[in-house]
């Protein structure tokens, strides 16, 4: 399979659920297109710290045998965490709704970048564990290309579609099942 295409896959299942918590911070800090395209930038820098730090770990790792289960093996567990909402209060949505409800006055277009580098960051370490098998043995330019590609169609996607995306109904269990596709696609080694 072509790099570019193995980066784009794996960055797109990884950030399916991180693309749908961020959808309403953007839409509580960003009235307009500036402070859209000022998250988005945010977002963009916080992908390419991710990369980085994927392929530090992966380097690091490349000597321990069977990494290719292990990292599957965190990848399913990482899957259950996001389904079960391991890592998220279970008061997220009424911090949700208060956020949606404030009108927040002009913001400096630093300030909503530098938020969405926190935010996106934060929400994309995860993406560190699914990313890791790709950096062995691939075109790392092809892949990051991808990687970065898949990155930009979430904003887009973010800012186009935002509402309805929040609305989705099958949320964790579109990310379960994927991951775990994802997964499964790892200790096979088509990823």
């Amino acid at each position: 399979m072509e790099p570019f295409f193995i980066g784009f896959f794996a960055k797109t299942i990884a950030s399916f659920d991180d693309m749908l918590t961020r959808i309403p911070v953007l839409a509580a800090l960003t009235k307009t297109w500036k402070g859209r395209i000022a998250f988005s930038i945010g977002t963009l820098a916080a992908t390419v710290l991710i990369i980085l730090l994927a392929q530090f770990f992966a380097s690091l790792i490349q000597s321990i045998p069977y990494q290719r289960y292990i990292i599957a093996g965190i990848i399913g567990l990482l899957a259950l965490a996001i389904y079960f909402d391991i890592f998220i209060p279970k008061r997220r949505t009424a911090v949700q709704e208060k956020l949606l409800e404030k009108s927040i006055p002009k913001v400096n277009m630093l300030t909503v970048l530098w938020t969405g580098f926190l935010i996106s960051f934060t929400t994309l370490i995860d993406d560190t564990i699914v990313l890791l098998p790709l950096f062995n043995e691939n075109d790392q330019f092809l892949l990051i290309a991808g990687i970065l590609f898949s990155s930009l169609m979430g904003v887009v996607i973010v800012i186009w579609f935002g509402r309805k995306l929040e609305r989705f109904k099958y949320k964790k269990e579109v990310a379960l099942s994927t991951l775990l596709l994802y997964g499964l696609l790892v200790v096979l080694g088509v990823v």
